[in-house]
């Protein structure tokens, strides 16, 4: 049997490819690693690396004469849908013996990261099931398992982002092909969350206040969480491929038409939302359209589990949030494709209709649910942590049926998910 290949494309924006590929080696398997402009360059220090500067429509045949030079076994990326990602992905898809790891943000939240088989989100293999496969499945799998702290820091990731991106400007003469696959530049967003970040405090703490009102007064809403337009879930796994402003128009337009007339629609930003596209002028030029400018509330902050947990109903198209909506037993709409819309967990008729429904998640079948997809998908770690990258190196390897490196001592269960109740 021929010794297995690891080819690593793009990764997420952190040092966790590097080390992964070096555990890997330790084990005395080969890696390989694709830099494809100086930001991938800054996070690879050691073991073998290729620069591709060529197009993207010459990558079809780079691949097919890498992984035949280097007998690659197993394809590992961050992001299914990138330019650079697609036809390696194919390319696989179509030879004996290679599998394919994908690895993405968590399905769950927090605390967790997504290593699906072959593609992620609405590419997974758990896709299209049935409640009776997650019943089926959840009877051969661990149960109730729980997730443990990471330390994740959201200003230790901006200063990965920023590492990472100062090393693709600047080496951009090098790499003269290389298209990001963002829809803006880094100093625009850099530019748009440092004006977001003296207001983001209070912002939130007005939030938590107006939610805590809402539950005093027994005043029923509904919570649409946006997305990023940048996301991929909305630009390719969606009706809404050019945009958020459409989506919105859309539950907009239902929830004052359809909605009961005493309730209220809370409009949850995104917390990476740069501010670019002004949702929050969108939402209230569109909630006057319609007329109804006193039931659409904006919120940039505040605390989504008591949101949740409280909600007459979750508007999504096909947030993670929705697996936090199920959690806490609210009923949920995705309006896109997601690995959580099935029968008995999600409301599965019109929009239009969705209002007036209370169709609660099934109980048990999200136990399954979730158990089986933390069993076949999921991974107890952090790309954007020391403490989780150890986790997720140990838990990758462990995938990948090679032996793990010693375990470190971690911290008990996260309860962050956890509502905060009305007073």
């Amino acid at each position: 049997m021929n010794k297995r290949c690891f080819l690593f494309l793009q990764g997420v924006a952190t040092p966790f490819f590097d080390r992964l590929a070096s555990s890997i080696r330790a084990s005395g398997l080969d890696t390989c690693r694709v830099v494809f402009c100086g930001g991938d360059a800054q996070y690879h220090s050691s073991g073998e690396s290729i620069c591709y500067r060529g197009s993207i429509e010459d990558l079809p045949s780079f691949y097919e004469d890498l992984f035949k030079r280097l007998g690659v076994t197993d394809l590992v990326l961050f992001g299914d849908t990138r330019p650079v990602h697609i036809p390696a992905i194919e390319l696989a898809a179509n030879l004996e013996n290679v599998e394919t790891h994908v690895y993405e943000e968590g399905y769950l939240r927090p605390d967790w990261i997504t290593l699906d088989s072959g593609g992620a989100n609405a590419n997974s293999a758990l896709l299209p099931t049935s409640p009776i496969y997650y019943r089926n499945s959840a009877q051969e799998v661990p149960r109730g398992v729980q997730s443990k702290k990471t330390g994740y820091s959201q200003s230790v990731r901006l200063l990965q982002d920023v590492y990472y991106n100062s090393g693709r400007v600047f080496d951009e003469r090098n790499y003269p092909h290389y298209s990001r696959h963002r829809l803006h530049s880094p100093i625009q967003e850099y530019l748009g969350w440092v004006r977001r970040a003296p207001i983001k405090p209070l912002l939130s703490q007005y939030a938590k206040f107006v939610t805590k009102r809402l539950l005093k007064r027994n005043i029923p809403f509904y919570v649409y969480p946006l997305q990023l337009d940048s996301d991929s879930q909305i630009r390719v796994h969606s009706p809404y491929s050019k945009g958020l402003s459409k989506a919105t128009d859309d539950i907009i337009k239902s929830f004052a038409n359809h909605a009961p007339k005493k309730s209220v629609l809370i409009i949850k930003n995104h917390p990476l939302d740069t501010g670019i596209n002004k949702h929050k002028q969108y939402v209230k030029k569109v909630s006057k359209d319609y007329d109804v400018s006193n039931r659409v509330l904006f919120f940039d902050g505040g605390h989504l589990p008591t949101m949740l947990h409280n909600t007459a109903g979750t508007v999504l198209i096909n947030s993670t949030v929705g697996m936090s909506s199920l959690f806490h037993k609210s009923p949920t709409i995705a309006l896109g494709t997601a690995i959580y819309d099935i029968p008995g967990l999600t409301f599965q008729g019109r929009l239009d209709c969705f209002w007036r429904s209370n169709k609660i998640p099934n109980k048990k079948l999200f136990k399954d649910f979730r158990d089986v997809v933390i069993d076949h998908t999921q991974i107890n770690g952090s790309f954007y942590s020391k403490r989780g990258i150890e986790m997720a190196i140990a838990g990758s390897l462990k995938r990948f049926g090679i032996p793990p490196e010693p375990e470190t001592e971690q911290e008990p269960p996260s309860f962050s998910e956890q509502p905060i109740e009305a007073t």
